[in-house]
């Protein structure tokens, strides 16, 4: 009877031997999917935050090259005021790479009777230049029409008697600027020296300085 006892009491230990290394083994389980659910998480978050940033870093970089191309879209052209002996008279839009021949086509070419003997059709374009291309024996006081991003090459321009026509040939003063100058020297007598012309309404520093030494007042 007592052998029966101890067999039973072998019997239940080892069952629950069994039991505990059974729940042993399914809490492992349990734990090791755990864990692997949690490093998918953190996978798929740091996953989302790199194609959220690359997203950013990218929408980013094609604003800047957007911003580029402007500026060097805007560096590029140029705008100017083609009259005289033209077809089409007017200000135009150009690329910084053309020439006056260019602008003259942009104006529809020359109008009958042009002189052009003076015209240099293969100068670059700058920004704001006066082309002025006059008709056959027309007179052009104190300057040659030969142009230097739109000044005269080989004369200075004499504030005090110089027409309209020849005033709006300096850089940045275009006919009617010209015509307030013709008004100041008119109303206030020829002008002293060159610098009186900051004077006249609508002529500042910047201007001066892009004009001061191509002009004299005698």
């Amino acid at each position: 009877m007592d052998n029966l006892s101890k067999m039973n009491k072998s019997k239940i230990a080892i069952w629950s031997l069994g039991i505990l290394c059974a729940i042993s083994v399914v809490i492992f389980i349990l734990s090791v999917n755990h864990t692997d659910e949690n490093a998918e998480d953190r996978n798929t978050v740091t996953l989302d935050t790199l194609l959220t940033e690359n997203s950013i870093s990218d929408a980013e970089k094609e604003v800047e090259g957007t911003n580029e191309r402007i500026d060097k879209e805007r560096d590029l052209s140029v705008v100017v005021d083609v009259k005289g002996a033209v077809n089409n008279p007017g200000v135009f839009s150009l690329d910084a790479n053309q020439r006056v021949i260019d602008a003259i086509d942009a104006a529809n070419g020359l109008a009958e009777k042009a002189d052009t003997k003076h015209i240099n059709f293969a100068q670059l374009l700058e920004d704001e230049m006066y082309i002025y291309i006059p008709v056959e024996g027309e007179e052009m006081v104190g300057i040659e029409i030969s142009l230097e991003g739109g000044h005269a090459k080989d004369a200075k321009i004499n504030i005090n008697d110089a027409n309209e026509q020849t005033l709006s040939q300096l850089n940045g003063i275009g006919p009617s600027k010209a015509n307030d100058i013709i008004e100041y020297r008119e109303k206030n007598g020829p002008f002293e020296s060159i610098d009186e012309i900051i004077k006249v309404s609508g002529i500042g520093e910047k201007t001066y300085e892009k004009i001061s030494e191509y002009i004299e007042a005698k």
